[in-house]
């Protein structure tokens, strides 16, 4: 009689049919990966080339043995000409996001507007895409710091903290770094949406906070809100460094 060593026949059996159903998954992923291929150019809605993008595509695909769906994600950048191309896609339905860092050209996946698709049927092998991105408003925020007390404190001072940004029912908080300072404040923006109205929050623990006319902020934040009409740039909203908490 052979002796069998490392486990029971039941153990055995297990390993070797969760092998049987691992090795033939795999070589099907290998398989339909190897076919279908995007080409796609990203323009804005004038007409613009936009270059160096990142963009990305996203599916959801059923899950083996789980509830919840997996999400894959493919990710590359625009070309000179604002070309991108995917390759080893398998069928399914994508949806598409482009990020224009530093450029008024919104992510259609970050303000719910209407995300492109791309639908990769059985058999197709090259499809071609054109995604047009919406051109957002520029919302500059100056905060007004003559004592230089922010240069003193953040980053240097233990509890010293601001916090900057925008947010919107529905949508994640947005904060955003200064772009540049001066010896009298520091300057932020942000690119959003025309006729979409955001919430501009502005916070802080340790520093003593006050809007454009004077008015002190309430709390710790205040929150305004903002709404850019079509084609027109706003002012930059002020804010001005009173002093510590």
């Amino acid at each position: 009689m052979a002796i069998i060593k490392g486990g029971s026949l039941l153990t055995i059996f297990r390993k070797l049919g969760f092998m049987l159903i691992v090795l033939p998954c795999h070589g099907q992923t290998n398989a339909s990966a190897a076919g279908s291929s995007v080409t796609g150019i990203a323009l804005g809605e004038d007409g613009t080339l936009i270059t160096g993008a990142y963009i990305t595509l996203h599916q959801r695909s059923p899950a083996i043995f789980a509830r919840q769906s997996i999400r894959r994600q493919f990710g590359t950048r625009s070309d000179n000409q604002g070309v991108f191309r995917f390759d080893g896609l398998s069928s399914g339905s994508y949806g598409v996001c482009v990020q224009a860092t530093g450029t008024v050209w919104l992510d259609p996946c970050d303000w719910g507007l209407s995300v492109p698709q791309v639908s990769i049927g059985s058999g197709q092998m090259n499809i071609t895409l054109t995604v047009k991105m919406t051109k957002g408003a520029i919302l500059p925020i100056r905060i007004d710091d003559s004592g230089q007390l922010l240069g003193q404190h953040l980053g240097k001072t233990p509890g010293a903290d601001l916090l900057i940004g925008i947010s919107r029912p529905g949508q994640p908080f947005r904060p955003t770094s200064a772009i540049s300072e001066d010896g009298a404040g520091r300057n932020h923006q942000f690119i959003v949406p025309y006729g979409m109205t955001v919430r501009l929050v502005v916070a802080s623990s340790f520093f003593k906070l006050a809007d454009g006319k004077g008015n002190a902020f309430n709390g710790l934040s205040n929150g305004t809100t903002v709404t850019v009409a079509a084609g027109q740039q706003p002012q930059p909203i002020h804010v001005t460094v009173t002093g510590r908490q």
